[in-house]
């Protein structure tokens, strides 16, 4: 554009609604007025006198007035430069940038959307006036006061169509892009549904509600860097009621917050894929950004169970002897406690004096696209172990161990208890468990939870604390204690089934100050061994 009351051909008939050729016939016959030797632009007050405005409407025309609350313009014109609420955006959101002729107010309108306020909220204007090239000339000079407050413009408005977007340095989008983040999130749920197992997928369903209150509502085209720097600050700030709290007094784990982290970086990446054909994300503007870390604190490390923690464990489970079969396979094995309840009998050598462990207990569930919840409670069921895939050579998480006499004996008490509970023995084979060594009271199988809660009823009882005497203690205390026994590293890893050492190292070989002071006798006159060396090095003649 140049002069601002001056039009090229192409713009009078855009906003006059007609096809420039019109325009030319107007002009041919008189009944538009032109400027210069080509007759190629139109004066805006031409353009007024044409659309049948007053010229004592037209003179001395000034800027608009910007009034917040919907105020009459002091200026000599018709515009009218108005608030509108949300809700009122929202049934006009459409019409975005564009002039359309509102019926009801029987004017001509412009929509527009500027930065926030100090609420976050998205200030709405509407600019309204008596003609459309009025509205159009007064929206111009608008913007070009407020560029920097614009918000992002779609691509297919005029203003970008002929580079006034450009030239005040206004960001555009796509049409598509004009989606929220709530109405992309089920189909991007959908292709981590075919990824992950049920439980991990539930976990991954906790932690969406938190994106989705968060960042829901939020248009794809307003989320870039900026947005999901703010977003993690705020996750590593923000705190939530636990139990029957009413005041928001827990920082959010690291569990929770790497999961909420993973997702978002997997969002961004799907709608950023340029071969999904539609990138509804310009990049991955997750890519980058350092995963937040949690101000809950540090956790107590778990430490080994004593001699004297584990006989008050095993004399509080006794008088229920399936609990104690469990409980005494973890002790001598430090095994995951869920493999341990998906054993069968055939599984024990009572002759060669071993456990082979082959399996996990696991739950799954059913699931509905787009919903945050589950449709059916979740259901036990025996899978892989940890870190087994299928169609993968099977690697440390298949292994068979010894069993002393004193275990075998805990699991034969409750073998010969089960075979001779008539009742129980016929729920067994009514669910096809008469091969399992543990199912719940009605013969079936039933997820880790049901167990374990059963376990800590057995505790409480007993006056012990079971957040203090968690089943995978168990685990640590085998693993400490073999390091104690001086057995080397990568038989401790065969024992407790894992991948890699590491895995073993930082979760269970919690060795407490004492360990490390015992092995640490090694050390013992080593700085006077090597100040003495030195010494007679020293004194040594010069060997020509």
């Amino acid at each position: 554009m140049g002069h601002p009351g001056l039009y090229s051909l192409l713009e009078a008939a855009e906003f006059l609604g007609v096809s420039e050729i019109v325009v030319k016939d107007f002009i041919d016959c008189g009944d538009l007025a032109t400027v210069g030797s080509r007759k190629e632009h139109i004066r805006l007050v031409d353009l007024n006198k044409f659309l049948g405005e007053e010229p004592a409407s037209l003179q001395n025309q000034e800027r608009p007035v910007d009034f917040s609350g919907k105020q009459r313009s002091n200026v000599p014109c018709s515009i009218l430069i108005e608030d509108i609420s949300e809700e009122e955006w929202e049934t006009m959101k459409r019409e975005e940038h564009k002039p359309y002729f509102d019926e009801q107010k029987q004017r001509w309108c412009i929509a527009l959307s500027l930065g926030k306020d100090e609420n976050g909220r998205r200030k709405r204007k509407i600019i309204s006036g008596k003609s459309q090239m009025e509205v159009w000339e007064s929206y111009k000079e608008y913007i070009q006061q407020h560029s920097r407050e614009i918000a992002l413009v779609c691509s297919d408005t005029p203003i970008v169509r002929e580079g006034i977007a450009a030239g005040l340095r206004i960001a555009s989008y796509e049409p598509e892009q004009d989606v929220t983040v709530r109405e992309c999130f089920p189909e991007f749920l959908r292709t981590v549904r075919r990824r992950v197992k049920d439980r991990t997928y539930g976990d991954y369903l906790n932690a969406s509600k938190y994106i989705l209150e968060h960042l829901g509502d939020k248009r794809m085209y307003e989320i870039n860097r900026s947005v999901l720097e703010k977003f993690f600050d705020e996750l590593a700030q923000d705190k939530y009621a636990k139990g029957k709290e009413t005041e928001p007094t827990h920082y959010y784990g690291q569990s929770k917050i790497n999961k909420v982290y993973d997702l978002v970086r997997r969002f961004t990446k799907y709608y950023s894929d340029a071969g999904r054909g539609s990138q509804l994300l310009k990049m991955d503007f997750a890519a980058n950004i350092e995963k937040p870390k949690t101000k809950a604190g540090h956790k107590e490390r778990t430490t080994a169970y004593t001699k004297e923690d584990i006989q008050k464990i095993l004399q509080a489970v006794k008088s229920d002897k399936m609990v104690y079969c469990w409980v005494s396979i973890l002790l001598a094995t430090g095994c995951r406690p869920s493999e341990a309840l998906a054993l069968q009998w055939g599984d024990i050598d009572f002759t060669g004096k071993t456990v082979s462990i082959t399996k996990a207990l696991g739950k799954s569930a059913d699931f509905k696209d787009g919903e945050l919840k589950r449709s059916s409670a979740y259901r036990a069921v025996i899978k892989e172990l940890k870190n087994e895939r299928p169609g993968q050579a099977i690697g440390y998480q298949h292994r068979k161990l010894p069993l002393e006499d004193n275990i075998l004996e805990a699991i034969r008490v409750w073998r010969f208890q089960a075979e001779h509970d008539a009742v129980y023995m016929d729920k067994k084979r009514r669910n096809g468990t008469e091969e399992m060594i543990f199912t719940g009271r009605n013969g079936n199988l039933r997820i880790f939870d049901d167990y374990a809660q059963r376990y800590k009823r057995l505790l409480r009882k007993a006056r012990l604390d079971p957040s203090k005497n968690n089943l995978y203690r168990f685990r640590h205390t085998m693993c400490i204690d073999l390091f104690r026994r001086g057995v080397d590293a990568k038989t401790i890893q065969m024992v407790m089934g894992d991948n890699s050492m590491n895995v073993v190292m930082d979760k269970y070989a919690n060795l407490q100050q004492e360990d490390v002071l015992s092995k640490a006798d090694c050390l013992s006159g080593r700085t006077r061994e090597i100040l003495e060396a030195g010494k007679q090095e020293a004194n040594s003649p010069l060997v020509e």
